[in-house]
């Protein structure tokens, strides 16, 4: 009897240990929906690490208990009936809590690294009223978070979802996460789906910027003859800031000759752009793009780090380009020099 007695609880705790271990695997979340009442909440991924649909089914007073089997870090968004939706960044044996409420454009979600992140992006970018400086905010970002599982929730928001994709601006972005963060479900799919080829253009759109009295100007404009060394920078890139020495030795080696160095910022605040100008002392003329990286030069060119030059003739033709200063000067050495007379050539060839 004692016998049976000791193997029925051994069976007994063995069912309740791997229950245990078991529920200590499951993601959990509880949550309040103020006023929702009894509602049901739509349960969906973002990518193939949750391709499902499930319901969550509110009580009277709104709240629910929802768990799921995860195996790795996951964005779930959850979709209320009036089609807003809120995302919470799910883990396997993490327990979350979620409280919304109609004064509310966001519910709070408490619970685990990535979600306090997301948060602090929310709350820190609220006065981030254009497209160019919620870019900027995402790119600074990725630079001080660059294994963060946040990283491809923003990319999926304020790119895809807004439907407005800058190709190579999302690429550069990419570029900065880590390799570990790269190998990530959804950045793997959208770098193959945006691929790595682009045919670079041979003529600059003649595109708008602004100077420094915030007049629009034409780039065709700026150069009627000769060459122009276009040099696109931004008061918080301090390497491109520091590049500027090299265009002063640059412009002064070539002081007698038909050529002009013109910068444009990227900047989409105007005061400290101005406070760069007077910073460097910087005498060659200076332009501003407020759209910021998505300027539409840097779609051009497809820009994806700063500074980038781009030296142009008087039809904007682009004779170089690239982040490299030594290959424009020694571009430009080539250019500038007095080509020989055809006939002069070919009499020199005649016995």
């Amino acid at each position: 009897m004692k016998r049976t007695v000791f193997l029925v609880l051994m069976l007994l705790t063995a069912v309740f240990t791997g229950c245990s271990r078991k529920n200590l695997s499951d993601f959990v979340l509880r949550g309040t929906v103020w006023g929702a009442g009894d509602a049901s909440i739509l349960v969906t991924g973002m990518d193939a690490r949750f391709d499902k649909v499930d319901t969550i089914r509110t009580d009277g007073n709104g709240t629910f208990v929802y768990s799921c089997r995860l195996d790795t870090v996951t964005p779930l968004f959850l979709i209320y009936s009036d089609r807003c939706y809120d995302v919470v960044f799910a883990d396997k044996g993490l327990t979350c809590t979620l409280v919304r409420d109609s004064a509310s454009k966001y519910a709070a979600v408490t619970g685990g690294e990535w979600n306090e992140q997301y948060a602090r992006f929310l709350k820190e970018s609220v006065n981030d009223t254009t497209d160019a400086l919620i870019i900027n905010r995402i790119d600074s970002f990725i630079e001080a978070n660059s294994f963060s599982e946040v990283t491809p929730y923003l990319l999926y928001r304020y790119f895809l979802q807004a439907g407005s994709v800058n190709r190579s601006r999302l690429l550069s972005l990419i570029e900065k996460t880590s390799g570990q963060m790269q190998d990530n479900v959804f950045i793997s799919v959208l770098k193959g789906q945006l691929g790595t080829n682009r045919r670079q253009p041979t003529v600059l759109d003649n595109k708008t910027v602004s100077d420094t009295a915030f007049v629009l100007t034409k780039l065709g404009d700026l150069c009627k003859d000769g060459h122009l060394l276009l040099c696109l920078w931004a008061s918080w890139d301090s390497i491109s800031r520091n590049s500027h020495k090299e265009l002063k030795e640059l412009k002064e080696k070539h002081s007698k000759d038909i050529f002009d160095i013109a910068g444009i910022s990227i900047d989409t605040e105007k005061n400290r752009w101005k406070r760069a100008l007077s910073e460097d002392s910087l005498t060659w003329r200076q332009f501003t793009d407020l759209n910021g990286w998505s300027s539409p030069i840097i779609d051009q060119l497809g820009v994806e780090r700063l500074p980038y030059f781009i030296l142009v003739d008087q039809n904007l033709r682009i004779i170089a380009q690239g982040r490299s200063i030594d290959v424009i000067a020694d571009k430009l050495e080539t250019s500038l020099k007095p080509k020989p007379d055809k006939r002069n050539r070919i009499r020199k060839a005649l016995p």
